[in-house]
């Protein structure tokens, strides 16, 4: 796409959010105008007299027949002002009908829509609807050797490395695989008061959370040096997963509960509300662990459940419910003395995710169907 038709297509886009803007205003003071013509109809009184019965004489003092001249002066002012919004409306639609909402679709980020239920960004596609009921919804398409020490708590992917971040106390780690073969790059240890919790990239940073330390830790994601430690917050007071997104520049955090949490990127300061998750059977999402940014909704593990959610950070709502029991089922597993199902990374495929768990010595690349 040249530049020309971008800055075409970006005007279009401001155009057309800006009218979008203008006819909801509209569509408000219409709504307006009609409780205003409800409130001054009057209401039929049954006064017992026949419809055939010649109708009683009337008589109206002055202030009666000025307080209806000043009905029927603002029913007029009514009617005016609507056959003007209709205009204004008409007039909306006249000049941004051809807009071509699909060449829209390919803008930069700052073009986005920012709308409740879903976003318009370049190159992103639907994830598949599912629900537990469904059996099972996603394909294995390779399966790689994982270190079945690991007590995985977070994945994150940037330009061919996987990043993880394992916990329990005196064990947690941080460590860069190649992510065509999981092979170790790099491994540090944390100090061992802190239990490792997620972890995720953006600009060349990794952030990783800690349990119930309330500590969180940015490093370069080149070579794990640490560049700072910072305090933070939660519903719970204690850090599970975290993921960057990339739409509204912050991190969301998960913390056990049934709260999203929100911080800015720069900052690591936490900005807006606390978003409430409910899953697709109206129960809260409670022990949302590790989380995963992708195609504009959060991907979560659930403690204890193989299920992956996809939820809507905006409105709060979980849109799809994977089953992942059948990947690594329990009964083997257990075998091996693998624990439950945590760890979601986007990859260099945008439509495979890697997923494993704790304790796991697999590592599965998935595609959701």
């Amino acid at each position: 796409m040249n530049k020309a038709k971008k800055l075409q297509q970006r005007a279009e886009k401001r155009a057309w959010k800006k009218a979008q803007k203008k006819a909801k205003q509209l569509e408000k003071k219409m709504l307006r105008q009609e409780n205003k013509k409800n409130k001054m109809k009057y209401e039929e009184v049954d006064t017992g007299i026949p419809p055939s019965a010649p109708s009683p004489p009337i008589t109206m003092d002055p202030e009666m027949i000025q307080e209806e001249a000043m009905v029927i002066n603002e029913a007029e002012k009514i009617m005016e002002e609507e056959e003007e919004i209709e205009e204004e409306m008409n007039e909306i639609q006249e000049e941004y009908v051809d807009i071509d909402m699909d060449d829209v679709a390919g803008l930069e980020d700052d073009l986005i829509f920012e709308e409740l239920e879903t976003f318009v960004g370049a190159g992103v596609k639907p994830i598949p609807f599912a629900t537990l009921l469904d059996g099972v919804r996603f394909e294995v398409l390779e399966t790689l050797p994982h270190d079945p020490t690991c007590f995985t708590q977070g994945l994150s992917y940037n330009n061919g490395i996987l990043y993880e971040s394992t916990g329990l106390n005196g064990k947690s780690k941080v460590r860069r695989l190649d992510a065509t073969t999981l092979d170790v790059i790099q491994s540090i240890d944390i100090p061992r008061q802190y239990f490792g919790e997620g972890i995720a990239y953006h600009n060349g940073n990794l952030v990783q959370i800690t349990w119930k330390k309330r500590r969180g830790f940015v490093y370069d994601a080149n070579d794990l040096s640490l560049l700072l430690d910072f305090p933070f917050e939660t519903e719970k007071m204690e850090g599970w997963g975290i993921t960057h997104d990339a739409i509204h520049n912050r991190f969301v955090v998960s913390d056990g509960s049934q709260y999203l949490h929100f911080w800015d990127d720069q900052t690591l300061e936490e900005v807006g509300e606390r978003v409430k998750v409910w899953r697709l059977d109206g129960s809260p999402a409670k022990d949302m662990n590790e989380l995963e940014f992708w195609r504009g909704k959060v991907l979560a593990n659930v403690w204890y459940e193989d299920t992956i959610l996809v939820i809507n950070a905006v409105t709060g709502f979980v849109e799809s419910e994977y089953d992942f029991s059948s990947l690594w089922p329990k009964h083997e597993r257990k075998k091996e003395g693998a624990d439950v199902l945590n760890g979601i990374s986007i990859s260099q495929d945008e439509d495979v995710l890697f997923v494993t768990g704790k304790f796991w010595k697999y590592m599965f690349k998935v595609r959701l169907i």
